[in-house]
């Protein structure tokens, strides 16, 4: 039973992994917590780790709830506007705040041979994303590009 229960140990550990993995994505599912965290917030995060103020005056002037509204009523919603963008860079606080990407990806478990014990196999989790390798998230915003560039990703 032993020997039955050591041959088949990397392939139980790797089910175990992925059912733990499914339960988890199962959960957050149900749970609705991760977020996937707005471009205009991804902008502003960016702003505020370089220590610049962005350009409030052209971001409002230059996107929909500013131009939609009537003449009458648009120094009202600049104010507003204003207001929201400036306490929202107000409230980053860039050592708590995360950045939730989406990326297509595919996670798949592969055998490898143990390079210490030749006779014995590795179980691994690799996971390559759709658009082939990633280094980046890409973000378009009022005709500037940014870029999120994730730490260690390749550690994933």
């Amino acid at each position: 039973m032993m020997k039955l229960l050591n041959r088949y140990r990397g392939v139980l550990t790797a089910i175990t992994l992925l059912g733990i993995l499914w339960l988890g994505a199962g959960a957050v599912a149900q749970t609705n917590t991760i977020k996937i965290t707005p471009t205009e917030t991804v902008i502003l995060m960016f702003y505020k780790l370089t220590g610049e103020l962005p350009n409030f005056e052209k971001w409002i002037t230059s996107t929909a709830p500013y131009n939609l509204t009537p003449l009458a009523r648009r120094p009202e919603t600049y104010d507003k506007e204003l207001v929201r963008l400036t306490t929202a860079y107000k409230n980053i606080n860039l050592e708590k705040d995360l950045i939730n990407v989406k990326a297509a990806a595919v996670a798949s478990v592969n055998e490898y041979k143990d390079p210490d014990t030749p006779d014995q196999s590795v179980f691994k989790i690799d996971i390559s994303f759709a658009a082939g390798d990633v280094d980046f998230f890409p973000y378009d915003f009022l005709e500037n590009h940014f870029a999120v560039v994730p730490a260690n990703l390749a550690d994933v």
